[in-house]
């Protein structure tokens, strides 16, 4: 489960660093509007494998946990 919580974890510190790199600008100069499409589409790609990886972890752990409590 750790590895799991870490794993999430680092692929949220990923797209708040997405999300703060596209608000960036140096001298007033913003990313490009198809470079900022493009890290938001990273960003939900990584949004939706936090919840794939927290749900397959929560229910493993839910199956573990029932397995356990039947032995």
């Amino acid at each position: 489960m750790s590895q799991a919580d870490s794993t999430i974890s680092q692929l949220r510190a990923i797209s708040d660093y997405l999300a703060s790199a596209k608000q960036a600008a140096v001298l007033q100069v913003l990313l490009p509007a198809n470079v900022q499409t493009e890290i938001d589409q990273i960003g939900a790609k990584l949004d939706s494998s936090v919840a794939t990886i927290t749900e397959k972890s929560t229910n493993s752990s839910n199956h573990i946990r029932h397995f356990l409590d039947s032995v």
